[in-house]
């Protein structure tokens, strides 16, 4: 539109100057014909303040065509000035984009002026002969400018149009450049990715097999980096990374490589080793470069990093093979205590397949009915009753026998099974918990959580569920939480243990004191129970540091007004020392093992508190 109405100001003052010209010399017909002419400009400048843009661009150039050529059939024919307007017309049709019409606009010029010449060389056309002045002048300069300004804002419009491809072109060449670098980069710490790794590794492997030397492959894993993650946010977490990875590059050798696996996770190829404690030292570097602690949102924190370590030629000759010991090697550290190094060696590989035919195995064990709750009791100290059990799950394969839940509850939750096995847990436990109700028993019923299960979303609607299909009411139900689900005290954790408090549940710390005992957390989560761990337990008529160590727990329970229960009680010499220390709540061998629900209906029935004499 901009360059519709600037060609139509210039045509309009070319017939403005051919208006006053006409007047000047009293010429009547020439300023009929240039009246006419504006006239139909004007018409032309209302269609385009309409907005009718196409019907403007056909009028104006229309106009223009019929101007020039009626000039120049009414005065001098093919010498006439006009004649120098049909190339101006024809460069403001260029700039219009009128494909179409330019091509017509051209045939009629051309068979227009092939009549001039025809009508003039026949004699039937006699062209008026005007004198060369002034008026010449002033008339063929106008139309030259009107020519001139035409090409300049031809030319404009090229060179816009040419700058838009050049800078397009430098996009295109910059996001082909960025594309390539995210195809082997990683793009938050700009360390090469698993991909560049790969070749990084391929290289450094053709230079051991020349050479005799060996490679490494190390798989490091930041530890509790979900806790930062998920307790400060993404931004702090994404910035630790940025931060643990550029430590991590400045404590390797000017050989090695460095790439992001992905999330926390890190792969590090160090290459042109002499054996395997060099490979251990490098790594100890890595690791010595996390010690000091990150400042990020004005704290201190700490990160440690567990690492597996694959061997070249003894683990393996390529990347997958490496990649998949270290990897193998890297849980296995994590499992030790994190913050520590492990090689991979043959018995890692038997215990991954014995894991892989473990899970296997627990899909179907739901289905089959092999898997059951077993129920030991809880006593009063005070009174000798049964006063609660604690579910406890058990696992009964056809022919792996007895599977204790030390073996198969970490597999359910590094296969994602957890989630269904707990659910059916917590539904079995309420189901008996109203079965033993009907029958009069008014007990509260314990029930672990794994940390997977805890951290589930469906936790709360799962239990709630429960509860509400048997019938009971939600205090009739105590969940067994570790020090370790607490001290990640995350909003999400606060949030999720308040829903559950206010629908009734109860809560005890299970193996209080093995882990981050801490007052803050008893009062702010209001837990009722503390389980003094088995461990404190049997060693208590064993030295007064050891009665110093219960007593403590016992004694910081009472003042925050809470029971405590103490696990692991065997013999009748530490059942009275408890009793003597305060202890509110006990279980154990002494009394019972966790049995099935018919077998702890027996007991709880023939329950005459014998375990408590003397």
């Amino acid at each position: 539109m901009r360059r519709l109405r600037q060609i139509q100001f210039v045509s309009a003052a070319v017939l403005a100057v051919n208006l006053g010209i006409s007047l000047a010399h009293h010429n009547t017909l020439a300023l009929v014909e240039t009246g006419l002419g504006i006239a139909a400009l004007l018409g032309a400048f209302a269609l385009t303040r309409r907005g009718r843009i196409s019907a403007a661009v056909d009028t104006t150039l229309v106009v223009l065509t019929v101007m020039a050529t009626a000039l120049m059939w009414s005065f001098q024919g093919l010498a006439d000035p006009a004649v120098l307007a049909l190339p101006a017309i024809l460069v403001f049709a260029a700039l219009l984009g009128q494909r179409r019409f330019f091509l017509v606009l051209v045939g009629v010029m051309v068979a227009s002026m092939f009549l001039l010449a025809a009508g003039t060389v026949q004699g039937w056309l006699v062209p008026r002969r005007f004198a060369v002045g002034y008026a010449t002048f002033l008339g063929m300069s106008a139309i030259l400018l009107a020519t001139g300004l035409g090409v300049w804002m031809l030319a404009q419009d090229l060179r816009r149009a040419l700058a838009r491809v050049q800078e397009e072109n430098e996009r295109v060449v910059h996001s082909q450049g960025h594309i390539e670098f995210l195809a082997h980069y990683d793009g938050l710490t700009g360390l090469p990715n698993r991909t560049l790794g790969r070749d990084r590794l391929r290289v450094a492997l053709e230079q051991a097999e020349r050479t005799g030397r060996f490679v490494a492959m190390a798989h490091l894993d930041l530890d509790n980096f979900k806790t930062i993650n998920d307790s400060m946010g993404h931004l702090a977490g994404d910035r630790l990374l940025v931060e643990a990875s550029a430590r991590i590059v400045a404590a390797l050798e000017p050989g090695d490589t460095l790439c992001r696996q992905g999330g926390d996770e890190f792969l590090a190829v160090l290459a042109d080793l002499g054996s395997e404690d060099e490979a251990a030292a490098r790594t100890a570097r890595i690791t010595g470069a996390l010690a000091d602690p990150f400042p990020i949102q004005g704290l201190d924190v700490a990160v440690t990093a567990s690492v597996g370590l694959a061997m070249f030629p003894e683990d393996g000759r390529d990347f997958e093979t490496l990649l998949q010991k270290a990897d193998t090697a890297m849980y296995q550290a994590k499992a030790a205590g994190r913050n520590t190094l492990r090689f991979f060696d043959a018995a890692m590989n038997s215990a991954v397949r014995e894991h892989l035919h473990l899970a296997s195995a627990l899909r179907t064990a739901l289905d089959r009915g092999e898997l059951s709750l077993h129920y030991q009791p809880l006593v009063d100290l005070a009174t000798g009753r049964i006063d609660g059990a604690e579910a406890l799950l058990r696992w009964r394969h056809p022919e792996m026998g007895l599977i204790a839940p030390s073996v198969f509850i970490p597999v359910a939750e590094r296969s994602g099974q957890i989630g269904p096995i707990g659910s059916w847990a917590l539904e079995e436990a309420c189901r008996q918990c109203r079965a033993w109700r009907d029958l009069g028993m008014r007990l509260t019923l314990s029930v672990n959580l794994s940390p997977v299960q805890f951290r589930r979303d469906d936790l709360e609607s799962t239990l709630l569920n429960a509860i509400e299909s048997a019938g009971i009411p939600a205090g009739a139900i105590e969940l067994e939480l570790t020090e370790g689900m607490l001290i990640e005290d995350t909003p999400a954790l606060t949030q999720k243990l308040r829903n559950l408090r206010a629908m009734g549940v109860r809560f005890s710390i299970d193996d209080f004191g093995t882990g981050y005992s801490n007052l803050g957390y008893l009062q702010r989560f209001e837990v009722e129970r503390l389980k003094i761990d088995q461990s404190f337990v049997r060693r208590l008529t064993q030295g007064p540091q050891d009665e110093a160590l219960v007593l403590a727990i016992i004694q910081m329970a009472r003042s925050l007004r809470l029971g405590t229960v103490a696990e692991g009680i065997e013999d009748a010499a530490t059942l009275e020392r408890l009793r003597a220390l305060g202890c509110t709540t006990g279980q154990g061998f002494l009394w019972s093992r966790a049995v099935p629900a018919d077998a702890f209906l027996a007991l709880y029935r023939g329950w005459d508190g014998a375990p408590q004499a003397g």
